[in-house]
This record gives C-alpha cells, structure tokens and sequence, in this order.
C-alpha cells in the first residue's frame, strides 16, 4: 500500500500596493517568498477577490470592499475565505505558486474550512474551496 506524501502547508499570502496613485505595481508574497512580484490587472485581481463593476459604479473603493467583506471583526466572510480567493488567483498567474503548491491546492478545491460557510448567499457559491 502506498502512502500519500504529506501535504505542505500553504502561507498565508498577502497582497501589497506598492503605491495607490500607481495601481499597476503590486505584489503578492508570504512571509518568506515572493509568489507574484507585479499584478498585472488589479480588475482582475480584485475581481477574484468577490469585487464587482456594479460595486464600482455605487462608488465602493475595492479596498473598502475587502475590509468590508473579509477584514472587519463582523465581516460576512472570514480571512480563511480571503486567503482561498488569493490562493485561486495564484493558481492562475503564478508559476511559482503552481510550482510550489499547485498540488495542495488542488487538494484544497472543495474542502472548505471556513466557520462562516453560507450556501444562501452567492458569495461561497462562486468561491473554489466551496464543497
């Protein structure tokens, strides 16, 4: 009988505005490695994160969002459900991550974790780690 290897546990990832007048530097890295040294659409990236045009258009900062979202003490979402969100999006642009954890995370898809699931709000619907 074969044995699984044992997983590596994934960082916690965080996500840097190098400055917010130039939207287009950023980076994401753990607290030993950097995994993308330059977000190439901070759209897409927010987009990733539960960010919506329509959110935009009512005047909501995406920063705003996440704090709302994900950060506050009595946010809807958890940090968990923010570290599944940047770890989907790393799994997509970054080789690094791939590389390094594409196989965890893989693992990880549909194996939710989070105390704050909610399957009545679309919210966990659309999320990778939602079972």
């Amino acid at each position: 009988m074969h044995k699984k290897p044992p997983q590596k546990e994934m960082p916690k990832f965080n996500y840097h505005l190098t400055t917010p007048k130039h939207r287009q530097f950023g980076f994401i890295a753990s607290d030993d490695d950097l995994f993308l040294n330059h977000v190439d659409s901070f759209d897409e990236f927010y987009e990733a994160l539960g960010y919506s045009k329509d959110l935009a258009e009512a005047g909501v900062m995406p920063e705003e969002f996440v704090w709302d979202r994900y950060r506050r003490s009595d946010s809807p979402m958890s940090l968990h459900c923010l570290q599944c969100r940047i770890t989907s999006y790393l799994y997509s642009h970054s080789a690094k991550f791939r590389e390094l954890y594409g196989s965890e995370f893989i693992e990880m898809a549909g194996q939710y974790m989070s105390d704050n699931i909610n399957n009545d709000i679309d919210r966990c619907e659309d999320c990778p780690m939602h079972p």
